[in-house]
């Protein structure tokens, strides 16, 4: 009866790890073209539900925008009606709760990206073209030549959304001022990108008037 020497254990232990090496190689060549499909439909489909975001939030402005609008046509100016009373003041945050009020604007202003949201309307009569945007509450550089807008103007409404992640702000800023680096304070969309992965605070403008 024959058995196995030393050196031929070793060789046929050798031989049983290559095998199941060949196996294990082979099943993740099956294996990897599933595994990628999953992944990509998890890439897709996250990428759906921010897509959705990012149109809900910009309905919202809009609807923001055409409230103002009707307001200051009413009105002739986008503080609260004259002899209305301190409904809202003139740094108020909650000016989306007059335009309710008023019926212009159908339901409170929310955006699905963020963690929370508000409307912002800031006495601007003070600001100067060399006011630093977003340094300066109420400044903004529309047009983009590196100054602020914002002049000669009593007042200027502005949508706030707090904790907003880098994908959704660029994602907002490219739909309403197109692409952009990974930080703009140009156009209607203002935010910092610094320090890499930190929630934003995006400002975006709405309107200016008397």
């Amino acid at each position: 009866m024959s058995t196995l020497t030393g050196e031929n254990r070793r060789a046929f232990a050798l031989l049983e790890m290559i095998g199941v090496l060949a196996i294990l190689v082979i099943l993740t060549f099956l294996l990897l073209p599933r595994i990628s499909k999953r992944l990509n439909r998890g890439a897709q489909a996250e990428g759906a539900v921010q897509d959705a975001r990012v149109a809900d939030a910009l309905i919202a402005i809009q609807s923001l925008k055409t409230a103002a609008q009707a307001h200051y046509a009413q009105f002739g100016t986008l503080g609260p009606a004259p002899g209305s009373g301190p409904a809202a003041s003139e740094s108020g945050d909650q000016y989306d709760a007059l335009l309710l009020r008023e019926g212009f604007l159908a339901r409170p202003f929310t955006a699905k990206v963020g963690t929370r949201s508000l409307v912002r309307i800031i006495n601007v009569s003070g600001l100067s073209a060399t006011a630093r945007v977003i340094g300066a509450p109420g400044a903004y550089d529309l047009d983009g030549d590196g100054h602020n807008d914002i002049v000669r103007e009593r007042f200027v409404v502005e949508a706030v959304i707090f904790g907003v992640t880098d994908a959704e702000a660029k994602a907002l800023n490219d739909r309403l001022d197109g692409p952009s680096p990974a930080d703009d304070l140009r156009g209607q969309v203002i935010w910092n990108g610094s320090p890499p992965q930190a929630p934003r605070e995006v400002h975006i403008y709405v309107m200016r008037g008397q």
